[in-house]
Order: structure tokens, then sequence, then C-alpha cells
């Protein structure tokens, strides 16, 4: 372990239900738990689901973040924006890490370079940080081969004020039904211009989370560090073949014990 003393938590976008979350329990958020970092499990479910869950007790640094109360829907991939706009807005305190790493349940993470990772990031952060924090992603090429905004949800990490930002706009943002209500009008001459790319909808059509973030923080102060291939490919797994739970319990064992050293940070 590198000697940072560093307050992390692990956000893993997931449902209870998930056979993806089930091998993450038994493969990497062990690791997690040892480091001494906190996964918090960003769901949406109904009491009974979360009692039934929570029978055996959970694992020591492992949370639920419920926003069924917020939102009374149950997980889908239509409510991924709501979900992720009810946790930074009302489920949340910035102030308890230092860091906050962000997963989709289908990522295998890399444990012990991403504890490395984050003690470089750090001593990256006070050339990097303008006041409103610092986050550290891949920005994809769209097919014309333009940078997008921050993006990708496979892994990406915020420290606290960056959170902070985030929360500050996530808390002038309602939750919309139609995606057209993004664009009225009259809704827009009550908002700030930031507001229709950062709108918090739920139709079914946009269900990207990381770009939803992405475009919210684009529109901030919030310093952008640009993650290559790398860091990139080796902080992570992420492709099809690791949205089945037997892949990641059968590749994990080998992943984990991967002797890489961590590039430098340019």
């Amino acid at each position: 372990m590198p000697d940072c003393s560093w307050r992390v938590a692990i956000v893993l976008l997931t449902y209870l239900k998930s056979p993806l979350l089930a091998a993450a329990l038994r493969t990497w958020i062990p690791d997690a738990t040892w480091m001494g970092f906190d996964t918090l499990l960003m769901v949406s479910s109904p009491p009974g689901e979360v009692a039934s869950f929570t029978q055996r007790a959970l694992p020591a640094h492992v949370s639920i973040r419920n926003a069924y109360s917020l939102l009374i829907n149950e997980d889908s991939r239509r409510l991924e924006r709501w979900k992720v706009h009810a946790f930074y807005s009302m489920l949340l305190d910035p102030s308890a890490h230092d860091w906050y790493v962000m997963l989709d349940t289908d990522t295998i993470p890399n444990m012990s370079l991403l504890a490395r990772f984050l003690c470089a990031l750090a001593l990256r952060q006070r050339p990097l940080d303008r006041g409103s924090g610092v986050y550290a992603g891949f920005r994809p090429k769209d097919k014309h081969g333009m940078h997008q905004l921050f993006a990708t949800g496979q892994f990406y990490t915020m420290d606290s004020a960056a959170i902070r930002t985030l929360q500050g706009l996530m808390v002038q943002l309602r939750r919309v039904d139609d995606r057209r209500q993004c664009h009225s009008n009259k809704t827009l001459a009550s908002k700030p211009p930031w507001w229709a790319g950062c709108c918090a909808v739920n139709d079914g059509l946009v269900t990207s989370f990381d770009l939803f973030i992405g475009t919210c923080l684009s529109k901030t102060n919030v310093s952008l560090l640009q993650l290559g291939p790398t860091w990139w490919d080796r902080l992570f797994r992420h492709s099809y073949a690791t949205k089945q739970a037997n892949v990641l319990l059968r590749t994990y064992p080998a992943w984990r014990e991967r002797a890489v050293a961590p590039p430098q940070l340019a």
C-alpha cells in the first residue's frame, strides 16, 4: 500500500439483484475494504428488496445509498439520470471522503493500482485545482475524431471539491419526465445557460449517467485531467465479457495480482 491517508469512496452504479454486484462482493469489494476504502451502492430499491438483501450483514465499509424514497421508482436503465440526480443532490456528503471513484457495475478495477493512482493524482491536485475541484477521466472521441465531454462511466474519479461543485448544480435541477421539457423556451427563460445540457430527464432516450455528469461539469471551473490509455487500460477492465458475472469471478484473481508499475501522470 502507498503511504497515503486519503479517504476514498467507491461509488458503484448497480441494483441489488444484479449478478455482477454479487460477484463484486466476492472479488474486488473485499480488496477495497482491506484498503480502507468505502463502497457506496447507488440503487433505487423498494424496502422489501433492501430487507432481503441485508438479511446477512453487509461487509465492512459497504453501505447502500437508496434513492427509492425520493423517486418511487425501481431500478431500470431509464432511471439512471434520476438516480444519479437524487444521489448527488440529496444522498451524499461531499466532505465525507477526499476522493470519489465512480464505477459501472460491469467494471473490474485493479485495486492495488487504483490506490497508487490516487496517490499520484493527489500530488498533481494543487497545480490543477482552480478552486472548484478536479475530475480525472477519459475523453473518448466521437465518429468525427473529436473529443467528447468528460465521460465514460466505466471509471472516473473526482475530489471532494468537484463533488461539491456537482452537488451545487444538482440541487438546482428538477427531474423531468419528457425530454422536450429540457428545451422548452418557457422553461429555459427561467434557468441558467447550462441547464438544458444538464437536464435530469427520464424518458428512456438518454440513459448515459456519465455524460449527464460530464455535461454538468463542463459548465464549471472543475479542472479536467485527461487519462490516456496507459492509465486507462491498467486501472480497469470493461467490455462485453465483463457484463457476465462468471467472467468477473474467473478473471479477477489474476487481474488483481498483476505486478504493473504505475505510469507517470503527464
